[in-house]
């Protein structure tokens, strides 16, 4: 410990130096944004571990670190310094969505079919229909930035607001089930709604921004624009299928530098989309889900993402929390805390519901809904996508999005080995 704080220490000794230095040292955007990289990548890394021994999640490291070296506290992550690094972000979502497709398996989905169809449908009607309904009828009324706002704008963030309610991180559920070596039909149908409710979200994440898109443009919502909606989602499911495939033959016949091949394939699928506009997570949620149902190159695909994400990670994450405006929290943290509360009723009613309905062990009903708090990945991803989306609201939207992350992320994990615990499935506590 000592060792990490004597190592922080320097590291922002040698941030506040370049302060110091000539302009000219550093008047070139492309040396600015290489000497970030230099000092952010080992002190996110550095933070991340300390909270990691203290059972933290490091992303809620990566997080600080990117908030106090952002415009709003110590300036050294400027704006022109995060637009240059944009590259990272786009690959850092596709391997997000990459990861979630890899985690969505047939057999575990039909082995607890019942139990996890009842309580992600469930999950999806009351999260994302508390979420919204509470934001359009009470948000003009209570949230400062949505009083005055004209009703097109109100209802897109509603929309965002309810499919944040439903999100939760598959990455966390898989790192508390390993950590706590859990076994058993509670596990497997916690990990399935999960999985199951991340790729709904990410296809009503694609369908709501198009749609926001024409209702803010007022071209209104026609025959026209459900078509090109639909060329859409079913493009990127079969581009999906293909750069799927491509990947996997890869992983068979050659394997070799597979970690730095699977980061190449993350920026190939991100330009593919872009090109072809397409959605870029569907694209490589599905090109994950065919390596791992159809394929069966899970396993080395799991390991070479497992080589790349870290580094990808210890950028990506201190970038976004850069981007957030301290403003837009000090305005927004109370809808945060709504949010939060709102989101913890409507999780223990659905989940108490589907469990009920499908028959499921009593246990999953009284503790199971304490597994879904923790958020992360495509929450994030989202949060990102609709900041560049839309400027007029987006970074109010961010900074909701990472607030309950932050906050969610501290406490979720803890409630989740708590929960398995209780039913009995934890073999490590």
């Amino acid at each position: 410990m000592l060792e990490q704080l004597i190592a922080l220490l320097v590291m922002f000794f040698l941030m506040a130096l370049t302060h110091i230095l000539p302009v000219g040292a550093f008047e070139d955007n492309s040396i600015r944004a290489a000497t970030a990289l230099g000092f952010i990548i080992p002190t996110a890394y550095i933070i991340g571990s300390v909270l990691h021994r203290f059972k933290l999640p490091k992303i809620t490291g990566y997080m600080i670190v990117g908030v106090l070296a952002g415009p709003y506290v110590l300036d050294f992550l400027t704006e022109p310094i995060v637009h240059d690094l944009t590259l990272i972000d786009q690959v850092a979502l596709s391997l997000i969505a990459f990861s979630a497709g890899r985690k969505l398996k047939i057999s575990m989905l039909r082995k607890r079919a019942k139990p996890i169809l009842y309580i992600t449908l469930a999950r999806t009607i009351v999260c994302v229909t508390l979420g919204f309904g509470f934001t359009y009828l009470i948000g003009p009324h209570f949230f400062a930035f949505l009083k005055g706002q004209p009703q097109s704008i109100i209802v897109v963030v509603a929309i965002f607001f309810g499919i944040f309610s439903l999100a939760t991180s598959p990455v966390l559920t898989i790192a508390v089930i390993e950590e706590t070596k859990s076994e058993g039909p509670i596990t497997d149908t916690i990990l399935g709604s999960v999985v199951l409710a991340d790729l709904i979200i990410i296809m009503l994440a694609a369908i709501a921004v198009s749609l926001s898109k024409a209702i803010l443009s007022n071209a209104g919502i026609d025959a026209v624009v459900f078509g090109r909606l639909s060329l859409e989602l079913v493009g990127s499911f079969l581009m999906g299928i293909l750069c799927g495939g491509g990947i996997a033959l890869y992983l068979h016949y050659v394997k070799e530098q597979s970690a730095f091949f699977v980061l190449a394939a993350a920026f190939i699928c991100t330009q593919i989309a872009n090109v072809f506009h397409l959605d870029a997570l569907l694209l490589c949620l599905s090109a994950g889900f065919v390596i791992e149902n159809v394929f069966h190159k899970g396993n080395d695909f799991l390991a070479a993402i497992s080589k790349s994400t870290p580094l990808i990670y210890v950028i990506f994450f201190p970038i976004t929390a850069a981007t957030l405006n301290l403003h837009a929290i000090q305005m927004t943290w109370y809808v945060i805390l709504t949010l939060l509360l709102l989101r913890k009723i409507s999780v223990f009613t659905s989940v108490y519901l589907g469990s009920k309905l499908s028959e499921d062990n009593p246990g999953m009903r009284r503790w199971g809904w304490l597994a879904f708090f923790h958020q992360a990945g495509v929450t994030l991803a989202l949060a990102v996508i609709i900041d560049r989306s839309f400027p007029e609201f987006g970074g109010y939207v961010k900074a909701v999005a990472l607030g309950m992350v932050a906050c969610t992320d501290f406490y979720g994990p803890a409630l989740f080995k708590f929960a398995l615990w209780k039913v009995g499935e934890a073999k490590v506590v």
